[in-house]
């Protein structure tokens, strides 16, 4: 099977560092931010977008929309596909842009990223990085677009079904605090 970089199928984009940026007041540049505690293992959490105020309009590149692929770059590493409006990305993470999403989708190429072992890729002690040069390097798959979109399907209808199961553990767990406060406090 036919592989490629990914730095041959896309473009990357570092994100911005906020504090360049931020406004210490509303301003008419509001952006929403895709924040590091969003980041779930399969999903993105929503209730962990935030607002962003900048100093001036920002440039296209610090920028997620729609079918880009966003990949956090520290611990725990993991790379998403946007279904969403834009979002604005901090430094922390980088932004993946197929170049022709005909022949490749980004569902597939984020599910194969995420299964090519970053955590081997990151370097550091205390805080471990990914290096984007590493991330570059990355091989895909070259499959037929028809395959790759029934696995992106399958993949996404896995991330669904655990997205659920997760939010129903979560459920369970305060049902079973609240029990326990209730007996506990007699």
């Amino acid at each position: 099977m036919k592989q490629v970089l990914l730095e041959d199928i896309a473009d990357l984009n570092m994100g911005l560092v906020l504090a360049r940026r931020k406004s210490q007041e509303k301003t008419p540049f509001s952006y929403r931010l895709l924040s590091l505690k969003a980041f779930d293992e399969d999903y993105i959490k929503d209730e962990f977008i935030d607002e962003f105020y900048a100093t001036q309009s920002l440039e296209n590149h610090y920028l997620v929309r729609e079918n880009d692929i966003v990949i956090r770059l520290r611990l725990p590493l993991t790379a998403h596909v946007i279904n969403q409006n834009e979002f604005l990305i901090s430094s922390h993470m980088l932004k993946i842009t197929l170049k022709d999403t005909k022949a490749f989708n980004p569902y597939f190429v984020a599910e194969i990223i995420n299964h090519s072992r970053l955590e081997n890729l990151a370097e550091g002690q205390a805080l471990r990085l990914l290096n984007v040069k590493d991330i570059k390097s990355i091989t895909i798959p070259y499959i037929e677009i028809d395959r790759q979109n029934k696995f992106a399907n399958i993949f996404k209808t896995i991330n669904e079904r655990k997205q659920t199961l997760n939010e129903l553990i979560a459920k369970e767990e305060t049902l079973k605090t609240i029990i326990l406060k209730e007996i506990l406090n007699g």
